[in-house]
């Protein structure tokens, strides 16, 4: 093992390094046509600071490391060149696979080619030329300038890199992973661009096409910048800010563009993308397309259109001039509150949350209800009330309004059309005007009394001993009970109470029995049972005496 020293003004020319041996370039000295061959030990040159190593050929097992000083025109031919901090190299080459490794130091105008690689892990380098398996990877602060990657050649940015002004031809690729960034490139034809998963762009000139935007990556354009054909992955997000253009985007399912006061032509989008207006901006012709859904933040739409199987979601913005088309929807985010809207010809209208509609109409449409409406009005279609929505005092004139498992629905008022209420939903103070129906499943809930107008009908198949309480029940109206069995063991019994203001009706079929509070004034022999398709129903044939009082509020 021999070291040797090459000290300041001293020049050492054509040494040979063998495996073991090492040489020190010290501030002032110089090394010229040295060549390192390792084997079976490493064969090390060190460049100090202010030292000086010209076309040094680094073979296999050996290691030319640069720790403060100089190396140009190196050769690395298997084996690796490490620029330490303040170290610097020009015009590294390769002839067989090796690795230039920058800690700190920077390069200049290295050469990569097949099985070649260059990696910064927080040094500088500028001019690298990659060619087909050729690799520059740039992690941790390291900054990358002026690449050419040409066919075959990879760049990448990871872990805090980045990549500067970088020139992607024909075959060629660069990738900006998480955390690192794409500072300027020119993509020729052919050539890719990927932004990964929380990899960013930050532009200051054109981008043509060819850049693609990964899942989780997020691209910005901002004043003075132009983008060209970006293609938005799934999980992507392409901000367009104030005084950027986005031009001919494409928008993959799963991609969101956001509209930030930027300007966008030509957008392109695929069912499953999306869209949003932040930044108080003002987007104006929009047109949603199916699958596809637009979201209204801290911004303005203007003259909007959804078409079939798109979606607007209001969501603390404004929208001005909005058509809906047939089976179009129309959500209200949390914490947004609309009055007087119109929801008919298959739209469907989303009530989210802890969103609020007042006096809605629906007319041919569908609202679901998870948040809260109140004095809706059903002239046709549904209003779906769904676990954790209320609709307060809706008004069915026709159509359906349907309360789901865990949904109430409080004072509706039915007239000619139907409430619904399935198991685990509840209907508080219904009043059934005219030719109306309440159907409640197994498992409803009726709270707080039925008020019947005329001709009016109530279906329920309730639990055994179950309570009801009715005003206003007439010859007119109908309670079909749909789990009692009609036949001779069925039987019911009226108790008038001692004012004859009000009585209690008791119907038992032999397995099961409920007991009815009526509010008015009836006589025990206008009750009467008929069969009802597998169940049985209770009429009144009798006119009522005297005038029925407002029910008191039962569960």
């Amino acid at each position: 093992m021999t070291t040797t020293v090459v000290s300041s003004g001293r020049t050492l020319t054509g040494a040979s390094v063998s495996g073991g041996d090492t040489i020190f370039v010290m501030s002032g000295g110089a090394t010229v046509d040295t060549t390192l061959t390792g084997g079976p030990g490493y064969a090390k040159e060190y460049i100090e600071a202010g030292g000086v190593a010209s076309d040094t050929l680094v073979g296999f097992l050996s290691q030319l490391i640069v720790s403060g000083g100089f190396a140009a025109g190196t050769v690395i031919d298997g084996g690796v060149c490490d620029v330490d901090l303040g170290g610097a190299t020009s015009g590294t080459t390769f002839s067989g696979a090796g690795a230039e490794i920058l800690s700190g130091g920077s390069a200049t105008g290295t050469i990569l080619g097949s099985g070649d690689s260059q990696r910064l892990i927080g040094g500088s380098a500028v001019g690298t030329k990659i060619s087909n398996g050729g690799s520059q990877s740039v992690f941790y602060f390291g900054i990358a300038s002026g690449t050419i990657v040409s066919s075959g050649g990879i760049a990448r940015a990871q872990s805090g890199g980045t990549l500067a002004d970088v020139t992607v031809l024909r075959g060629g690729s660069a990738t900006i992973f998480s955390g690192s960034l794409l500072s300027g490139v020119t993509v020729a034809s052919g050539g890719s661009v990927a932004i990964d998963s929380g990899g960013e762009i930050d532009l200051t000139g054109a981008l043509p096409a060819g850049v693609l935007v990964r899942s989780g990556g997020l691209e910005g354009i901002g004043s003075g910048v132009t983008a060209r054909g970006l293609t938005v992955r799934n999980g992507a997000r392409l901000i367009v800010s104030s005084g950027g253009t986005a031009s001919n985007p494409f928008i993959r399912s799963g991609g969101t563009i956001d509209f930030a006061g930027g300007t966008v032509k030509g957008l392109g989008i695929d069912s499953g993308g999306h869209e949003a207006i932040v930044s108080a901006a003002t987007v104006s012709g929009l047109s949603v397309g199916f699958g596809v859904d637009l979201t209204v933040g801290n911004g303005s739409a203007v003259n909007v259109s959804v078409q079939s199987g798109g979606t607007i979601i209001l969501d603390g913005g404004t929208v001005k001039g909005l058509t809906l088309d047939s089976g179009a929807t129309e959500v209200l985010a949390n914490g947004e509150h609309a009055s007087g809207l119109v929801v008919s010809g298959g739209i469907t209208l989303v009530v989210s949350g802890v969103a609020v509609a007042a006096g809605t109409k629906i007319d041919g449409g569908v609202v679901e209800v998870r948040g809260e409406t109140s004095s809706s009005v059903i002239v046709s279609g549904t209003e779906q009330v769904l676990l954790g929505g209320v609709a307060f005092a809706t008004t069915i004139d026709g159509g359906v309004e349907s309360v789901a498992s865990g949904g109430l629905a409080y004072g509706a008022v039915v007239s000619g059309g139907r409430l619904s209420v399935a198991a685990g939903g509840t209907a508080t103070r219904v009043n059934l005007v005219h030719d109306a129906t309440e159907l409640v499943a197994a498992g409803g809930v009726i709270s707080g009394g039925v008020t019947f107008g005329r001709a009016s009908t109530l279906s329920v198949a309730p639990a055994n001993s179950d309570h009801l309480t009715f005003v206003g029940f007439k010859q007119t109206d109908t309670l079909v009970l749909r789990n009692f069995k009609f036949g001779t063991q069925e039987n019911l019994s009226f108790t008038e109470n001692a004012s004859k203001t009000a009585g209690t009706l008791t119907i038992t079929d032999g397995a099961h029995q409920i007991s009815v509070a009526l509010f008015g004034q009836y006589m025990a022999t206008g009750f009467h049972l008929t069969e009802r398709g597998a169940g049985t129903a209770i009429i009144y044939t009798l006119p009522m005496g005297g005038h029925p009082l407002l029910a008191v509020g039962h569960g």
